[in-house]
């Protein structure tokens, strides 16, 4: 058996190195999530400039186009 497989084993660096995995393991997946998180945050904040600007010139276009006409 080696190390991984039989973790107390000789000088337990098996052990050592699981425990290091799993910490590891652990660590990455909440900063996928916390980055996930922030990534629809800004997604959200952009959309949602995205918007005004789109509302903002159509009122602009929409004013100049009436001072033409009028």
């Amino acid at each position: 058996k080696c190390n991984l497989c039989d973790p107390e084993r000789g000088s337990k660096k098996g052990k050592s190195f699981l425990e290091a995995a799993l910490n590891f393991s652990a660590k990455m997946k909440t900063q996928i999530q916390v980055t996930s998180r922030e990534r629809v945050k800004k997604a959200k904040l952009y959309q949602a400039t995205k918007r005004k600007v789109s509302n903002f010139r159509v009122r602009t276009i929409g004013n100049k186009r009436k001072r033409k006409n009028t």
